[in-house]
């Protein structure tokens, strides 16, 4: 979609895969060990390649905006470029260089702004709508390089900026995402638009 309008422009590349049904489970595939292009999450990775190599070739800025299933640290590696980026949502918290954890590191910051939105009904939540403040956040991290996949040629870190995204108030299922960007963000402003993509 263009990031100004959010007008939806199409799909700019569609990876359809079936797993055997004959596969065996991950640990007998040893799965952790696996080089990331034998990985199933290697989707991730291909599509992203393909879309700016092959269909995004005169786009002025690319973002690939992702669930916490794209958090790879491969991916962060060899996606981000000068006009290549990545929002993906975190989906665990990560060692950093400095000692210590990804989310600690963040939560640690002063709150960068307040923002409210509306939240809507979701009855298999039980939530129901209501207006809400969120706490905004963000810190620009080192974070290392896994040790399972320390041995494979990546660098030893790489740097994100962390947004931690967390509702005030005491509701069932608070809502409290980190959102992993590579876009410098110095303010709160860039963090909101990060955010709002």
């Amino acid at each position: 979609m263009d990031a100004g309008s959010l007008n939806p422009l199409g799909f700019s590349w569609v990876k359809v895969f079936h797993r055997d049904e004959e596969m065996p489970d991950r640990n007998k595939r040893n799965y952790s060990k696996q080089p990331i292009e034998e990985k199933e999450s290697y989707k991730w990775i291909e599509v992203a390649q393909k879309s700016k190599k092959e269909v995004l070739t005169e786009a002025s800025t690319i973002t690939f905006i992702e669930d916490r299933e794209g958090d790879i640290y491969e991916q962060f590696v060899l996606i981000p470029d000068q006009r290549s980026h990545l929002i993906i949502r975190s989906r665990t918290t990560r060692n950093l260089t400095n000692g210590k954890s990804l989310y600690a590191e963040v939560d640690s910051t002063a709150v960068a702004g307040i923002y409210t939105i509306e939240v809507p009904t979701d009855k298999r939540k039980q939530q129901y709508k209501r207006k809400t403040v969120i706490e905004l956040r963000y810190a620009t991290c080192q974070i290392k390089c896994p040790a399972k996949i320390n041995n494979k040629g990546y660098p030893e870190s790489i740097t994100v900026t962390c947004i931690s995204v967390k509702e005030t108030g005491n509701a069932p299922n608070l809502i409290s995402w980190k959102l992993l960007t590579t876009h410098h963000v110095e303010n709160f402003e860039q963090a909101l638009q990060i955010v709002g993509w």
